[in-house]
């Protein structure tokens, strides 16, 4: 195992986690728990990092929009996808955005919109956290079960 391929994979992890966890399980042949720390790992690096850069952008936004429209209210734009997201937070709440984050959203978005709607950051920290925990344990039991079924067939 390379570290620097290590490392590469545990960033671009930290962007689409549902695809290169299970990836990296599978080309490395690793165990169960080791599968699951890499997971979590890279997982929980992603939720620290676009949850700041979160908290960053929406300051800056708000910032320029201020700057830029002093007097002026913005009115919500309503598209399908807006009403899709509202609705996937009103119906699911953080813990929704939490365990559909990893698998669905990717953990940049998912991240952007718990730190958008939801104010407190250890909150959405954990919650976040756990609902990448779960994952990491799936993905690693997966690729385990996969490794098993190919080192069976070697033999």
């Amino acid at each position: 195992m390379d570290l620097l391929e290590l490392f590469s994979f545990a960033f671009m992890a930290t962007i689409k986690f549902a695809v290169l966890v299970p990836l990296y399980i599978v080309k490395e042949e690793l165990p169960f728990w080791q599968g699951f720390l890499f997971g979590l790992v890279s997982g929980i690096t992603g939720v620290l990092f676009f949850m700041y850069l979160s908290t960053g952008i929406l300051i800056f936004w708000k910032a320029i929009v201020r700057k830029l429209w002093p007097t002026r209210k913005s009115k919500p734009t309503f598209s399908k996808r807006n009403r899709n997201l509202i609705g996937l937070k009103s119906k699911f709440g953080l813990w929704g955005i939490a365990f559909l984050s990893p698998l669905l959203l990717s953990l940049p978005l998912g991240c952007f919109l718990a730190v958008r709607y939801y104010k407190n950051p250890w909150r959405v920290f954990w919650t976040m956290s756990l609902g990448v925990a779960f994952w990491s344990a799936v993905y690693a039991g997966f690729g385990a079960s996969i490794v098993n079924i190919i080192n069976s067939i070697r033999a």
